[in-house]
């Protein structure tokens, strides 16, 4: 825990209109309710992934993190606009999740100390991939057990209430937790050596055995990863494998009420190009992602924007390294 807090102290916040090997297209025309993206990006200056914000507006990036061999990465953004959840690793260690107040980022702190205590197989480590509820008074994530997979787990910001929601079977491991906007359900992947498929469930109103729950999940989408909510709870963004020469990506969206999968884009037929980690804007009118669409010769993942009907598809970000796991938000630093 000692080097997190470490890593964590070394926070430093500067701005730069364009920085060394990022240069942000600034977008003309509709903008979304929420014009600002946080994302992870591996950068060569820290051996390590680091945060970045983008406004979608300017091009203007702010840049949250630069620690030396620590990886922050998978930036949730709170609703109240006001703290960023990720995890992170300091030199190859288990990762952790961390709380990073934006207007004082030097207090970011890990919230999630214990690591018995909680339920079955009473062990989480490796806790990564935090997912605010849409009223901010929890957090879910996926971290190891004490039989070595991955199960979700679930607590309050200040680190109290810790518990496990679904434990992982020996020969599958439980990731990517997703709130339903009303708190009522989850969706999460789990994946096996077969794949991966998408299952609902609906969460107890009082505390019950992982296992339980386990038995209690509903299949929904299967080979499917990464599931985003729809606002207005109706859809699930989400990352489908294809297995054709090679394994492949793309972006769908499955329609909770007639129980139908589309495709975001159209495929261009021009390579094997990827998809990954849909989020959606706060009024279910955008949807960002990653991908290495652009370039054949350019295995690099930039950031891309397109409406959720597949229109309008612009690249936000072209850079030098990988730019993945954009989330929306709205930044009020110190205002």
């Amino acid at each position: 825990m000692r080097f997190f807090i470490i890593g964590i102290l070394r926070l430093c916040v500067f701005i730069s209109l364009m920085m060394a090997g990022i240069c942000a297209i600034t977008l003309g025309g509709e903008m979304p309710p929420s014009p600002t993206i946080v994302y992870m990006a591996e950068k060569k200056d820290t051996n390590s992934w680091d945060l970045y914000l983008l406004d979608v507006r300017t091009g203007v990036t702010l840049r949250l993190t630069r620690t030396i061999n620590t990886d922050e990465r998978y930036p949730a953004w709170s609703s109240d606009g006001e703290s960023l959840a990720y995890h992170v690793s300091y030199e190859n260690r288990p990762f952790d999740i961390v709380i990073m107040p934006l207007k004082t980022p030097s207090e970011a702190y890990v919230p999630f100390v214990a690591d018995s205590n909680i339920g079955e197989l009473a062990v989480a480590y490796d806790k990564a991939m935090p997912a605010w509820s849409f009223d901010d008074a929890y957090l879910g994530f996926h971290a190891k057990t004490a039989n070595g997979r991955y199960g979700l787990f679930m607590g309050r910001p200040d680190g109290t209430g810790l518990r496990m929601i679904i434990n992982p079977p020996d020969s599958s491991d439980v990731l990517h937790w997703a709130w339903s906007p009303d708190a009522t359900q989850i969706a999460f992947s789990e994946m096996t050596n077969l794949g991966s498929n998408i299952y609902l469930l609906t969460m107890p109103d009082t505390i019950q055995p992982a296992s339980v729950n386990r038995t209690n999940r509903e299949f929904i989408i299967g080979n499917g990863t990464f599931p985003a909510w729809s606002p207005d709870g109706t859809k699930i963004a989400y990352v489908r494998e294809f297995v054709d020469i090679e394994t492949v990506n793309r972006i769908w969206i499955y329609d909770l009420q007639t129980q139908t999968n589309t495709p975001l884009l159209p495929e261009t037929g021009k390579w094997r190009y990827n998809e990954l980690h849909p989020e959606w804007s706060t009024d279910g009118e955008f949807i960002i992602f990653a991908s290495n669409r652009q370039n054949q010769f350019d295995p690099d993942y930039d950031l891309y924007m397109v409406h959720a009907d597949g229109s309008g598809l612009r690249q936000l970000t072209i850079n030098s390294s990988d730019d993945l796991a954009p989330d929306w938000g709205i930044y009020h630093a110190g205002g």
